[in-house]
């Protein structure tokens, strides 16, 4: 997610989408959030936006999180399948820390 928001903050939109399919949704995401909080601290009053009642739509947030789980669930199957996975473990500290003779 961190190259997905750094390539998508160097305006490569296509290598953000390579590193993580929801980077560059959450990238804008963040930036419209991060907009709306500084505005109403700078105008220290509370202000009413219509993506708010959006994203309190449960059924949304039921999908979204179908979404990402069925997307990290593919993911790591086809690293598993292809042997990334089982390698990048390995090669990981925790296994370093497991498997440390």
């Amino acid at each position: 997610m961190t190259r997905s928001f750094v390539a998508m903050a160097h305006g490569r939109i296509g290598e953000s989408f390579y590193y993580h399919l929801f980077g560059p949704l959450l990238f804008i995401i963040f930036i419209i959030s991060s907009v709306h909080l500084l505005l109403e601290i700078l105008r220290k009053k509370q202000i009413k936006a219509q993506y708010i009642k959006l994203v309190q739509n449960k059924k949304l947030q039921y999908l979204i999180l179908s979404l990402i789980l069925v997307y990290y669930l593919s993911k790591l199957i086809f690293l598993y399948s292809t042997g990334e996975l089982t390698e990048s473990f390995f090669s990981s500290p925790l296994a370093n820390l497991l498997y440390k003779s």
